[in-house]
């Protein structure tokens, strides 16, 4: 017995090779590498294991552990850098490095297998400020000159607005115009600062902007601002301004529909003898520098199981911020009244029924006032949105309901009090003024006669808008924005007429919403923490994030363009500046620069 444990019985093993058949199966074709006969690779995990004695089960044995379970996770949730680029040329690799230094300016060089795509801070700075900014804006420009069958240019409108940045008075100028091919474009033109805030000096760097890009007057269609007597008074605006420099020039005057609806609404409440937006004011007084209230604050939300909010402060010149600045208020007295208020046993006080009014009220011009920013909606959508609203209005005002809460609890009050509710609810509604049908050939005459257009072949237009009328109701069902179905429209038809009234009508903005958009970027691209950041940058951020429009990829088959071949050369420079003739807008004015 002894004798036959010292000498075991061994087990013979078989050595196994790597079948090709392997590479083909669908559960290892997607990682498994051949290394030699004894050997395989998991490209996933990058690991190396042996199949020489145990075969399959080897790659088995892989594929069920836990390590390339977690591996293949996270390959699927996250995308490799190398899907963006095109491998072993060194010239994509410099384009793809460019704009991965506009997104991401922190990062300090980018690299690629051996080779590297160095790009410093002052590089990049150089490369953004004399090159990128200057081409998006002369790009903008090459649109608005485009010479086409049916005109020399494009109808344009610009819009203007102020904001400040501590003690600096910044100013944006963008452009509206429509696109053959592209649709309605929005376009950052330039943005400087001035401390000289009067009609006479915004006037004055208008006119220098429309002539330093040589653009034709004629062709300018309206001029969009907030409604502030500064822009459009009736003696000394802007707007007057440009009517007496430019007589001839049927310039529109596209007020921002945003601002009229917050102004309707100010003025609206005034109407009401509870003052709501006095105990927005007065909450955020309360709570904006007491850490000891905030934290009674938050415990209150925590015992109504309401998550915490901070409360905001209140601007008078914002868009129904007021709605949005007591929606702490609001959340946590629609709690005690659903709490405590279940069978109607409490009685709700006439202020609280004031604060669920104005709220109710808030929520609707709020509503409208979201549709009018979306870059969806067009001149020839506004009506709609403005009818539907005033609609809205009219109806509650015949109808005498105040919203629902207020229906379940206004039998609480008193009769003084519930009359008086309802008659200053009724004298707010009172205060507040203010795509479905094919194109007729009288609306078209309207519209020329109204927009002062001259050169239009009125015989031709006919025979475009009865061509029209036979697709219109086809082209309704694509579901596309009204700028888009007309651009699916000039596609397949060869119009000249039609071209001319659209491009001026799309060229009017409905609001200055886009402008709002460049000051809120401003604000994300310039925080206090980058304080050395100088103003000629950040409009050349600007302008690079608002112009080009594009994602990483996307712009990299833009410099794959013969076309653009021209940035290419002036980034591969070791000089910072710019190659010979390429155009530079520094201070807002155009020059060409030479090396």
């Amino acid at each position: 017995m002894e004798e036959f444990e010292d000498n075991p019985r061994k087990v013979k093993k078989y050595e196994t090779k790597f079948k090709e058949s392997w590479l083909i199966n669908e559960k290892y074709k997607k990682w498994l590498v051949k290394i030699d006969e004894k050997k395989a690779k998991c490209s996933i995990c990058n690991v190396n294991f042996t199949v020489k004695w145990d075969g399959e089960k080897a790659l088995t044995t892989h594929l069920n552990s836990e390590n390339h379970k977690k591996t293949t996770q996270n390959l699927q949730r996250n995308s490799l850098m190398t899907t963006f680029m095109t491998k072993r040329n060194s010239s994509d690799e410099l384009k793809y490095g460019l704009w991965n230094k506009i997104e991401y300016f922190s990062i300090r060089r980018f690299c690629y297998g051996k080779k590297k795509v160095h790009c410093g801070r002052t590089k990049a700075e150089a490369i953004v400020k004399n090159i990128l900014s200057p081409n998006s804006i002369e790009l903008a420009i090459q649109d608005l000159k485009m010479v086409t069958a049916f005109q020399n240019g494009s109808y344009f409108s610009i819009a203007i607005d102020a904001s400040n940045k501590g003690s600096q008075k910044m100013y944006p100028i963008v452009v509206q115009y429509f696109h053959i091919q592209k649709g309605i474009q929005n376009k950052l033109m330039d943005f400087y600062e001035d401390p000289d805030k009067t009609s006479l000096k915004i006037f004055e760097n208008i006119e220098n902007f429309i002539q330093q890009s040589n653009l034709d007057i004629e062709l300018l269609s309206g001029f969009s601002a907030d409604n502030a007597s500064v822009n459009y008074g009736i003696r000394n605006s802007v707007y007057q301004k440009l009517l007496e420099k430019h007589p001839e020039t049927k310039i529109i005057k596209a007020n921002c529909n945003c601002h009229v609806i917050h102004n309707a609404a100010r003025n609206s409440m005034k109407q009401l003898t509870y003052d709501v937006e006095n105990l927005v004011l007065k909450v955020y007084a309360e709570f904006s520098n007491s850490a000891k209230r905030v934290k009674e604050l938050q415990i209150f939300f925590e015992e109504f199981e309401i998550e915490y909010r901070k409360v905001l402060r209140h601007g008078p010149t914002r868009w129904l911020r007021e709605e949005k600045c007591h929606q702490v208020i609001w959340m946590f007295v629609k709690n005690i009244y659903t709490t405590e208020m279940t069978d109607l046993s409490r009685k709700v006080t006439l202020p609280e029924c004031f604060l669920y009014f104005i709220h109710h009220y808030m929520n609707i011009l709020s509503e409208a006032i979201l549709i009018l920013e979306t870059n969806s909606v067009t001149s020839v959508d506004l009506h709609n949105v403005m009818q539907c609203l005033k609609d809205k209005i009219e109806n509650r005002l015949n109808d005498s309901f105040y919203g629902a809460k207020i229906t379940k609890s206004i039998s609480s009050l008193q009769e003084n009090e519930r009359v008086m509710f309802k008659k200053e609810a009724n004298e707010m509604f009172s205060n507040f003024n203010l795509k479905n049908k094919t194109i007729e050939y009288d609306d078209a005459i309207k519209s020329v006669n109204l927009l002062g257009i001259n050169n239009i072949e009125e015989d031709r237009l006919y025979d475009e808008v009865k061509n029209v009328q036979g697709v219109w109701a086809e082209l309704s069902k694509m579901n596309l924005s009204s700028d888009l179905m007309w651009v699916e429209l000039f596609k397949k038809n060869n119009f000249t007429e039609l071209p001319k009234i659209i491009g001026k009508i799309f060229s009017i903005p409905v609001s200055n919403a886009f402008v709002e958009r460049v000051f809120s970027l401003m604000g994300n691209l310039w925080p206090d923490e980058r304080n050395r950041l100088s103003e000629e940058m950040v409009k050349s951020e600007l302008c690079v994030k608002l112009n080009y429009n594009m994602n990483c990829q996307e712009f990299l088959y833009f410099l794959k363009n013969p076309e653009q071949e021209k940035l290419l050369k002036c980034a591969t420079n070791n000089l910072i500046g710019l190659s010979p003739g390429l155009l530079s807008f520094k201070g807002g004015n155009p020059t060409y620069h030479t090396t």
